[in-house]
């Protein structure tokens, strides 16, 4: 009895008391006001998380794109090298470097059989490769590389042209971009070697030629085989293992009939690795000149021989 009594007494005096709990300080803002900052709150972590996550994707996938493109190259899949480096560009339209790179596997696409037969397509593909080099140019001026990948792009172009004016013009566009490379980096062994090329090829125009290009579009710079021996050379000094730099050479001393060196240059070139779709032509070249220029140092023995023998037969 004197226990329920107790309890009843301070049941009264907790109702008379107001005893209020401390609000949390939330709470002011409702039910739906709480929601909807948790919901923000979710929505940005995740936004962040998944920026993060595509700049990630996006990198890596980049960078994958453009080694499975050198991969094609080296292969001398230029088909697949374009592909892939097309998507590199849309990827990252002001990258230098891919963009460098889908003008070269363009470039080097004229060479396959189907189109080198098609002056038209392979025309077109070499206008494409120029605009891609110009844009690397664009990019950044500074670029030896830029420069020269603009020069092949040009010196392609000029090959499958048919018009006269266009080829000189491609011409003198070419040598532009070739000083332009050479005064940024005047030990660049590529821009060296299309240098040399572009010697030998004007030493082999004739004189009529040089003339009736001066009269009707004004004169080229000139070229000469000593130059361009000097300047493939120089190129084997800074890469002694890049294969078209020997058999180019070879090229040039077989047509200036000095078969021994052009056997020893061919010979040393094609046993050197494979970088593109160039280096394997020009590795065929290379044993062209081996079995033509062994040929013609056997016949000039023969001949001595022959010419010994007939003068012995006088004494």
């Amino acid at each position: 009895m004197r226990m329920s009594r107790r309890i009843r007494r301070v049941n009264l005096s907790m109702k008379k008391r107001n005893i209020s709990f401390p609000r949390l300080k939330f709470a002011r803002l409702g039910v739906k006001s709480i929601a909807n900052i948790a919901r923000r709150s979710s929505v940005n972590a995740m936004n962040r998380v998944s920026s993060r996550t595509n700049v990630m994707q996006k990198s890596e996938s980049f960078d994958n794109l453009i080694k499975e493109g050198q991969k094609k190259n080296e292969i001398g899949d230029t088909l697949s090298a374009v592909e892939i480096f097309t998507k590199a560009v849309e990827r990252q339209p002001m990258n230098q470097y891919a963009n460098i790179a889908l003008s070269k596997s363009l470039s080097d696409r004229v060479f396959e059989p189907a189109i080198f037969k098609n002056r038209v397509k392979a025309k077109a593909l070499a206008d494409e490769a120029i605009a891609r080099a110009q844009k690397a140019v664009e990019i950044d001026k500074n670029s030896c590389q830029a420069h020269v990948c603009l020069a092949v792009a040009y010196g392609r172009a000029q090959m499958f042209s048919n018009e006269n004016r266009e080829k000189v013009e491609l011409g003198k566009m070419l040598k532009e971009s070739l000083d332009n490379a050479l005064k940024i980096d005047p030990n660049d062994d590529m821009a060296l070697h299309v240098m040399g090329r572009y010697e030998w090829s004007m030493a082999n125009l004739s004189g009529i030629t040089k003339v009736y290009v001066k009269m009707m579009y004004g004169a080229l710079a000139p070229g000469s085989a000593e130059n361009a021996e000097k300047l493939f050379k120089r190129c084997i000094e800074l890469k002694p293992n890049r294969l078209i730099h020997k058999v180019e050479l070879a090229k040039m001393l077989f047509d200036l009939k000095r078969y021994e060196e052009a056997h020893k240059f061919a010979a040393e070139g094609r046993d050197l690795p494979m970088e593109d779709v160039n280096s394997e032509i020009e590795r065929k070249n290379a044993v062209e000149i081996i079995r033509k220029s062994a040929l013609k140092m056997s016949r000039s023995s023969r001949g001595s021989f022959r010419r010994f023998g007939s003068g012995s037969a006088l004494f």
